[in-house]
């Protein structure tokens, strides 16, 4: 293993770089596995094996989680509707957000907002 002089794995500082970048641009549509290369300035595959081995999952399943997580909050927390949720998470199609939302939370964004808020 290789640690940094605070202690902090080096190879986790890559990591939450990516997360904090995803978490920056999740209402950027074009965000994508070729954008977190860019900004990392690491290979596809290089990316794709430290997502996978670090975090059990591929750059743009962890992109969906991240939106999803915070479409999710945002049915908590705002009135905002669903399509401006959409909006502010970056989905680029509505049917593919709540293909996803349903997958993860087993409801509709709306029963989801009902469920949860007591409803």
């Amino acid at each position: 293993r290789s640690y940094s002089v605070t202690g902090v794995q080096t190879c986790a500082l890559p990591i939450l770089k990516m997360l904090a970048y995803i978490d920056e641009n999740l209402d950027d549509e074009s965000l994508s596995a070729e954008k977190l290369c860019d900004k990392l300035a690491i290979s596809k595959s290089s990316l794709y094996n430290k997502t996978k081995s670090v975090l059990g999952t591929t750059p743009h399943g962890l992109i969906n989680q991240q939106r999803l997580s915070k479409a999710a909050s945002l049915m908590l927390t705002t009135q905002l509707t669903v399509s401006e949720i959409i909006d502010q998470t970056g989905f680029a199609s509505r049917t593919h957000f709540y293909d996803l939302f349903g997958k993860a939370y087993g409801c509709s964004p709306s029963e989801y907002r009902n469920k949860t808020n007591g409803g």
